[in-house]
């Protein structure tokens, strides 16, 4: 039933965003005590961890996933030969960095040993998803997040600085790898006489299905973080604060879209004649999109209500509202990428959603290059919105061969998606001018 897909798409993306992005949403409160500057940095460090997140496991939570769910045995075998993969990897990542390390703070090699441990964790909690234990991973997202949030009150209490919060941040972050690989320790111990040698597939195998994936992962992360890079690199780290301050504010869909990444491969699994024919596959569309507007409109309540009485931010940039928009859209669109694009999980046609994400971050890469140093971070933002809209196109044009009414369903559907796109852009572009300003 619908009902019981939006519950799970909603628990799911609640405690990814709590397990995940408990720090970043943090990035309100932040910019009022680092300031635009230091919050740059965090933010560097943040989003760079996450690309180290997929290379360091080499995807080895999808092998957990497809071949630990049902199966618990190959699943805790599965679990404990990548979680010693991503330590190698991650132990000689992080001593090869920090030898050669020589920028503020160490913030490379903090980027990269957090890196290793939000690997860890991610194995940890596929292995939890795949042995149907949600209360468990529902435990360990809130357990991180109260961390997270206790460390970033300290930063307004005891007037704590980057230093402080990186040490803090590391040992959450090793705390909650920790906790998984205890379990996986307790479980080997009281399953491995019944676990025989053979259990799943062997890793060669696995390997061959997880490592195509990384350039898929290479370029999410390209479309969603690099532009925090490009922003430094053109216009030095107060204007990075800002675009990931804005950046912020509008990935609060994210809590939606990793819902949806999380449960739509299983979703058009069950019900593919459906989902083909438009029935679940609209009904979502129009949930989707309802709750996306109330968000996000949601979200510019609350940074007028900053501007004008709150001043948690310290941020009054009057372009702020028009970057939230267009981040706010582009990611209402890649909402709709894993709405049609999970066609290509269903074909097992992974391969040729890689070679399109990766062209969507050259994309990416392109527009923000050229965007940035004309109008700073809102040519991010900007740059932001085109991207994700070319990624759905591509995403779309790329299935005709597997779904040849793909067009038609685009336009039964497209009634459905051109109102909530405009209106979010709308709004953030209205809040814009009643600030009183303009772009040159």
């Amino acid at each position: 039933m619908m009902g019981s897909t939006w519950t799970l798409v909603l628990m799911f993306g609640l405690t990814t965003g709590l397990s995940r992005g408990a720090a970043l949403v943090s990035v309100p409160l932040l910019a009022g005590w680092l300031g635009l500057e230091d919050l740059g940095l965090f933010a560097l460090v943040q989003t760079g961890a996450q690309i180290f997140l997929s290379l360091f496991s080499l995807n080895g939570a999808t092998a957990i996933l497809r071949e630990g769910t049902g199966d618990r045995r190959a699943g805790l075998r599965i679990f404990a030969q990548f979680a010693a993969i991503t330590l190698c990897i991650g132990g000689c990542a992080t001593a090869l960095t920090f030898a050669v390390d020589h920028s503020r703070l160490h913030w490379w090699t903090v980027m990269v040993l957090l890196g290793t441990t939000e690997a860890l964790q991610n194995l940890g909690t596929a292995w939890l998803r795949s042995r149907d234990a949600n209360g468990w991973f529902v435990a360990l997202a809130v357990t991180k997040a109260t961390a997270t949030l206790l460390l970033v009150g300290g930063v307004g209490w005891y007037g704590w600085r980057l230093p402080e919060l990186f040490q803090g941040l590391l040992a959450i972050g090793v705390m909650m790898a920790a906790l998984p690989l205890l379990g996986l320790g307790v479980r080997w111990f009281q399953e491995h006489r019944r676990l025989p040698a053979a259990a799943g597939p062997a890793l060669s195998a696995l390997l061959a299905y997880t490592l195509p994936l990384i350039p898929h992962a290479v370029g999410q992360w390209v479309i969603n973080g690099s532009g925090r890079f490009v922003v430094k690199a053109f216009q030095g780290d107060a204007a990075v604060g800002l675009y990931s301050l804005a950046a912020t504010a509008g990935m609060v869909l994210l809590l939606l879209n990793s819902g949806l990444g999380m449960v739509l491969p299983q979703e058009i699994v069950r019900h593919y004649e459906q989902w083909k024919t438009g029935v679940r596959r609209r009904q979502l569309i129009e949930i989707y999109s309802l709750v996306a507007v109330l968000l996000l409109g949601g979200v510019f309540a609350a940074l007028e209500l900053d501007r004008r009485w709150l001043h948690i931010t310290g941020c009054d940039d009057p372009g702020l509202p028009l970057m939230v928009g267009l981040i706010g859209t582009g990611l209402y669109c890649h909402g709709l990428y894993y709405i049609y694009g999970n066609f290509y999980f269903y074909h097992r046609a992974t391969g040729q959603l890689a070679v399109q994400t990766l062209a969507a971050a050259v994309v990416n890469l392109a527009l923000t290059s050229a965007l940035t140093p004309v109008w700073g971070p809102l040519g991010a933002a900007i740059a932001t919105l085109l991207t994700y809209l070319a990624y759905l196109g591509f995403v779309v044009f790329g299935l005709r061969k597997l779904e040849p009414q793909i067009l038609s369903l685009v336009n039964q559907d497209a009634w459905l998606l051109v109102g909530p796109a405009m209106s979010m852009g709308l709004a953030g572009w209205m809040l814009m001018m009643f600030r009183g300003w303009a772009p040159a």
